[in-house]
């Protein structure tokens, strides 16, 4: 998902990511991660890749526990977007 505003891609906007964990039980289809060797980044905001044109925020997945998660991202314009992660 890229963000977009009238003017086109916005570069500029502060994004946060929080967690909420849903179930203890995982629905829905597995698939295995691969590892990936990248350090999470500190406190939940997005940061923007010039080079790639988009918001990146790496998160470090491991010590939250098995269940399905919800990952909601807060825009400082006061909208959120969400979509739930199950955690095996």
């Amino acid at each position: 998902m890229l963000l977009v505003g009238c003017g086109g891609l916005v570069a500029d906007a502060i994004a946060t990511l929080s967690l909420r964990k849903v179930s203890d039980a995982v629905g829905g289809d597995v698939t295995v991660p691969t590892d990936f060797t990248t350090a999470p980044d500190e406190g939940g905001t997005f940061r923007w890749d010039p080079v790639e044109g988009q918001y990146v925020l790496n998160v470090q997945m491991r010590p939250l526990s098995v269940g399905t998660w919800e990952l909601i991202v807060a825009l400082d314009d006061g909208t959120a977007w969400s979509t739930y992660l199950g955690l095996k």
